[in-house]
């Protein structure tokens, strides 16, 4: 659940905060996985890495109520990059 690029996030944070106070909508928050690991420790690791990104758009004063913490897992192949990379 860490950021691979720790600046780059915070960066990505603080925009994608400041434009969900500004738009008042839901937004749901989704946790990826790859299909290395299998559904039970994928399902767990893709809702803690959705949780990890919603933290950190509360940290920044977003409402609680404007967030959606999912995870998807392998469920949907939204990347060809296999491995830790992925």
């Amino acid at each position: 659940t860490d950021f691979r690029d720790p600046e780059a996030a915070k960066a990505a944070m603080d925009a994608i905060a400041e434009a969900v106070k500004a738009a008042q909508i839901l937004v749901r928050v989704v946790g990826y996985t790859d299909d290395a690991g299998g559904a039970t420790v994928n399902t767990t690791l893709a809702l803690q890495r959705a949780e990890r990104v919603r933290g950190e758009l509360l940290a920044r004063g977003v409402p609680e109520r404007l967030l959606a913490a999912i995870g998807r897992a392998d469920r949907i192949d939204i990347s060809t990059i296999e491995g830790p990379q992925s």
